[in-house]
């Protein structure tokens, strides 16, 4: 048993090949053949494994394609305008003559409008596909309901005088409205630009108050019962507020902005429908001055002057009123995307 040891040239060192039976008389040329097929297979493993992993890279990118993914969750704030066509209007209309007053004719008519408002709120959602999807909305609205009383008065007296005079007062007036609403929820799948579209039921609480007034004739007489007097009262009416539950129903359009992989900017128009409800006018009783001339002061108005306008067969007054707190919104806000799950 013998070892051979080659020079390496360029480095100036021996490497030692192996031990090597050398029979006697077998030329070197046969052993370096013999060195070169041991070597073969290693070569061939390390082919084998480098053409391995090549194809398995080919096939992970091959079912990145062939198997996209989509944004499984939504979840976004938004806020903007709010608009509700609540309105009503009421009307409290007499006539009548008292000694020397051969006619008083009085009328105040009562309309409350409301005007722009607000509202915030937030959203889950969670798409079946990139497609289809549920989505949560919860929300509240507030918006100022203002109300406008204008009084016409005229009247005659037996000396042939038929003065004419007219007021208008301003009161004030809310709704507020705290929606959530389940909907069914359809949206594209363009890459920059989203369009999408919902609606479902909804559940509303909401709650209203507001507050008015209406001109009330008075006669009365001097201490010495020698003149007669005529004014009117500024007599208040409110509805105190009222809360109540109601369910009804909701339509939205919505398109989204990309700003990046996980955030997009959303602006939606969305109309709430919500169920009449009945309200009514509650006199304010009290005391009250004249509003024209300085002789009738503190005036008691009480439960028989309420029974007088409320009852008969012609009611003076209809104090009953239906508003609809049904509304419109436009929003902007954000949304975030959650959840990545393949097609």
């Amino acid at each position: 048993m013998t070892t051979e040891r080659r020079k390496n040239h360029i480095r100036g060192e021996e490497i030692i090949i192996g031990e090597q039976l050398i029979a006697p008389g077998l030329p070197r040329g046969i052993i370096a053949d013999r060195e070169r097929e041991k070597r073969r297979p290693m070569k061939k493993s390390t082919i084998f494994l480098v053409l391995l992993i090549v194809m398995a890279a080919s096939a992970s990118a091959q079912y990145y394609f062939d198997y996209p993914t989509y944004k499984k969750f939504e979840l976004g704030v938004f806020g903007g305008m709010a608009f509700s066509p609540i309105k009503g209007a009421t009307q409290y209309s007499d006539q009548w003559n008292d000694l020397n007053l051969t006619y008083v004719s009085e009328r105040t008519d009562i309309e409350l409008r409301s005007k722009a408002g607000f509202h915030f709120g937030g959203f889950f959602a969670y798409f079946f596909n990139p497609a289809l999807g549920l989505e949560l909305d919860v929300e509240y609205l507030t918006t100022s309901v203002p109300t406008t009383a204008k009084a016409l008065f005229q009247w005659g007296w037996s000396d042939g005088r038929h003065p004419r005079e007219n007021a208008e007062w301003k009161g004030t007036g809310r709704l507020t409205s705290l929606p959530l609403s389940l909907n069914f929820v359809v949206r594209s799948e363009a890459e920059r630009v989203k369009w999408s579209f919902s609606g479902g039921v909804a559940y509303f609480h909401n709650a209203f108050r507001s507050e008015s007034f209406f001109g009330y004739g008075i006669s009365t007489l001097s201490g010495d019962g020698q003149e007669q007097y005529l004014d009117f009262l500024r007599v208040g009416l409110r509805i105190p507020k009222t809360s109540w539950a109601s369910f009804g129903v909701n339509l939205g359009l919505g398109l989204n902005f990309k700003i990046s992989g996980r955030m997009n900017i959303k602006t939606e128009a969305r109309y709430f429908s919500c169920r009449e409800k009945k309200f009514a006018w509650e006199f304010v009783k009290g005391y009250y001055d004249g509003i024209f001339f300085p002789d009738i002061k503190n005036i008691d108005f009480n439960d028989k002057d309420i029974e007088l306008i409320t009852e008969g067969p012609v009611p003076k007054m209809e104090t009953s009123l239906k508003l609809n707190p049904s509304f419109f919104r436009l929003s902007i806000g954000f949304v975030i995307f959650l959840g990545e799950t393949e097609y």
